[in-house]
């Protein structure tokens, strides 16, 4: 704060400055100590209680005058009200944990997505988390909210069934209308392949020397991810002696079941 007498603007050496924080009519706070003035101003640092809400608030710069007998000097008290100290939200950083899951085309999954959202300004208890996953910046499946607390925020996401194998981006904001700024953290959700086993079927033949022998294979492929309807199986027919006789069949899979004819 700045003190100088009117109307010629000389520079003030005497007295002392408090200053008192409002909102509105109410006091936050303590006032500081008095502050003397030298040179026509005085500094002070004022303590401003925590978890004080985002907005503007009144600076009370009161000076208290001075009278001097000795030298017949005298300047009356003053105050001033015409400034605010802006309290801004507090700037955050949000960090998401990957998440794992296998394929499954029979039902849907209930995945667990978390977000630490952190800042300078202390723990975080508001707010939430947007949760959202992406496949080449396109979202799959909707979006799930969390709420913070403590820092932390969680969800389940709801990974629809037959959603391919392979890597998706995890997209966690932060949002909060208050207190603090907005902030975004990625990271991954890896949808691995699921497990199979294939059941081949006995097969049998009669000999021929001029037309060959016609061979009915066939083997079940299953997994505890549903029915299968893609890829393929590959036959291979080895003989007593485990020499491969013919080249492999390979044969699309449908409904879980490879099969063919083959001569």
């Amino acid at each position: 704060a700045t003190v100088t007498t009117s109307p010629t603007s000389q520079v003030i050496d005497a007295g002392t400055i408090t200053f008192t924080i409002y909102d509105g009519t109410e006091q936050i706070g303590s006032s500081t100590a008095p502050e003397e003035v030298s040179n026509g101003s005085a500094t002070a640092t004022y303590t401003l209680p925590p978890d004080e809400p985002v907005g503007d608030y009144t600076i009370d710069a009161y000076y208290s005058g001075y009278y001097s007998s000795s030298s017949n000097v005298s300047y009356l008290p003053a105050t001033d009200t015409a400034h605010f100290l802006t309290v801004t939200p507090a700037s955050t950083s949000t960090v998401v944990t990957s998440a794992a899951a296998t394929f499954n085309s029979a039902q849907d999954q209930s995945i667990p997505l978390t977000a630490t959202v952190s800042s300078a300004g202390g723990t975080i208890g508001e707010g939430q988390v947007t949760f959202t996953v992406l496949q080449d910046g396109t979202p799959v499946g909707s979006s799930v909210i969390g709420t913070v607390s403590n820092n932390q925020a969680s969800a389940r996401y709801d990974l629809l069934a037959d959603t391919s194998g392979g890597t998706y981006t995890i997209q966690a904001v932060y949002a909060d209308p208050i207190d603090f700024t907005t902030s975004t953290g990625t990271n991954t959700l890896t949808v691995s392949a699921a497990s199979t086993t294939i059941t081949p079927s006995n097969a049998a033949t009669t000999y021929s020397a001029t037309t060959g022998e016609g061979i009915a294979l066939s083997a079940d492929v299953s997994s505890p991810a549903g029915s299968i309807n893609q890829g393929a199986a590959t036959f291979t027919i080895l003989n007593s002696s485990s020499t491969q006789i013919v080249p492999p069949i390979v044969v699309n899979v449908a409904n879980g079941v490879a099969s063919t004819n083959y001569v």
